[in-house]
């Protein structure tokens, strides 16, 4: 299956996502920051990154940009920012805490996969 890093600060998304990715025989490495990420892509290879709207040290969108200029790989933006809300997954409102929609997330992952 597919090679896939997730970049998110929230500590309840890695918990509902990791689960979601695991039992479609994914392959997942999990970074807390956009300079762990970095480091990461600079020595390992992904097919898909699901990055966080919310980065504490760069902006998401940059990140995302940054991945599919330097390396080459689609990326798939997790939260709640309107600004992007054509290329966003909201899996839970920041408001209204709820648990992922797996197939929704497994929609999006096989779209590139």
């Amino acid at each position: 299956m597919a090679r896939i890093l997730v970049i998110t600060p929230d500590a309840e998304t890695r918990l509902e996502i990791e689960p979601a990715l695991n039992a479609e025989g994914h392959s997942i490495r999990i970074v807390v920051t956009a300079g762990d990420a970095i480091d990461l892509l600079a020595d390992d290879r992904f097919d898909v990154v699901l990055c966080d709207s919310e980065l504490p040290d760069v902006r998401s969108h940059v990140m995302m940009r940054h991945i599919k200029e330097m390396y080459g790989i689609p990326t798939i933006a997790l939260g709640d920012n309107s600004a992007f809300h054509h290329t966003w997954l909201s899996f839970r409102s920041r408001v209204h805490a709820g648990l992922i929609d797996r197939s929704r997330l497994m929609r999006q992952v096989h779209r590139y996969v």
